[in-house]
């Protein structure tokens, strides 16, 4: 990307910078002057969106002098509703990129000229390889340092295998983590028990070369779990950064951790005499869910300053749960039964960006703990499916 920052935080002078230090197209974004609004235009536009998705995402910025692919000019684009120019690249895009790509937003930042810069960013995608489709053109696209060009047949292969095996190395590695965990393998002593383990997974975790900083996150240690505890452990270890509760001065365990791996994935685990799950088999559903809802939040915001890229996976998973119930809200009376198996794997979630609305996305994964204890959906959400389990 042109610049390092979220669409809202980008400035005139963040532009302007581009041009004072003759930054060149490269392979993550490009310059546009104006705005084209022919077919071959609309054209070029959806080749430059689809091979940002088919690479390594990126940014297209249109209001930008450039000459030979060197930022000369902030100058604007004039006259324009920056809003309803963003609704009609929006539709291009939905109408004429197949499948659907994920993650691709839009900014307008105003001039002092009174003119405006639009800035369409585009995530590398995990549902790779997208095709232009526009009137007669039918082409994959992806891009070089030179910026895009057609995808042959060997390129395309490629891209069709990297998609399937992106998601099954996502699916295996939740598996092996759930499998360890329920054979008592931990990164540090836990007072065994049910146990709730979430897993937040970078689409490009495992792309060869991808490392965070994770000695970013000592200073911010205390804040990493301040869902648990005012006070925290942590080291480093073989995978990463560690933070848990303190331990135990009887047992030498705790009941939850927090593992940042180096590639970007955290996993955190909470134990079953913490109001998640209780002993004596009981699923209090009010903080669960809404525990669930505050973690992702908080340990995304620390994946953010990792600079983790998303869109991310985020599975949930209960662990030595048979015989499990809900509590119920008092007044609500439906026949309920025991879950019947020890381990709940849910579905996975796909989360496009930092601030999409976690507990929509979580409704149907949420509903199906609430199933497996014979309940038809879960109660935290009211008639219109909209989330009432506390202010999160």
């Amino acid at each position: 990307m042109a610049i390092n920052k979220s669409l809202q935080d980008i400035t005139e002078g963040d532009l302007q910078a581009l041009v004072d230090n003759k930054v060149e197209e490269g392979k993550t974004f490009e310059y546009k002057e104006s705005l084209d609004n022919t077919d071959r235009g609309k054209r070029k536009f959806l080749e430059g969106v689809s091979s940002l998705a088919n690479a390594m995402g990126g940014d297209l910025i249109f209001g930008i002098r450039a000459k030979e692919g060197i930022a000369t000019e902030v100058c604007g684009l004039a006259g324009i509703d920056h809003d309803q120019v963003i609704l009609g690249l929006e539709s291009l895009i939905q109408q004429c990129i197949k499948p659907r790509v994920p993650g691709v937003y839009m900014g307008a930042i105003r001039l002092a000229n009174s003119n405006t810069v639009i800035i369409v960013r585009v995530h590398k995608s995990w549902a790779v390889p997208h095709v232009v489709q526009y009137q007669k053109h039918w082409r994959f696209y992806s891009r070089n340092s030179r910026g895009k060009y057609p995808m042959d047949i060997q390129e395309l292969r490629e891209a069709f295998l990297l998609s399937d095996t992106t998601i099954e190395k996502i699916r295996k590695f939740r598996a092996e983590r759930v499998q360890e965990l329920f054979h008592n393998n931990f990164p540090i002593k836990i007072d065994v028990g049910p146990e709730v383990v979430l897993h937040i997974i970078p689409i490009n975790a495992f792309t060869p070369g991808v490392r965070c900083d994770i000695s970013t996150l000592y200073p911010h240690r205390h804040d990493l779990i301040k869902e648990w505890t005012d006070n925290v452990g942590c080291r480093y270890n073989f995978d990463g950064f560690l933070v848990y509760p303190p331990l135990s001065q009887e047992s030498y365990s705790t009941y939850a951790y927090a593992q940042f791996y180096r590639n970007g994935i955290i996993e955190a685990l909470e134990a079953s005499h913490t109001i998640t799950l209780r002993d004596d088999g009981i699923i209090i559903p009010y903080w669960y869910e809404n525990r669930i809802i505050k973690l992702l939040r908080n340990f995304m915001k620390f994946q953010k300053l990792l600079k983790v890229e998303p869109p991310l996976i985020l599975m949930l998973s209960l662990i030595r749960v048979p015989g499990f119930k809900i509590r119920l809200p008092r007044g609500v009376d439906i026949r309920q039964y025991p879950t019947d198996r020890s381990l709940l794997l849910l579905p996975e979630v796909i989360i496009e960006t930092f601030e999409d609305n976690l507990p929509q996305a979580f409704k149907e994964v949420f509903d199906m703990v609430w199933n497996a204890a014979g309940v038809s959906h879960s109660l935290n959400y009211n008639g219109e499916g909209n989330w009432r389990a506390g202010d999160t």
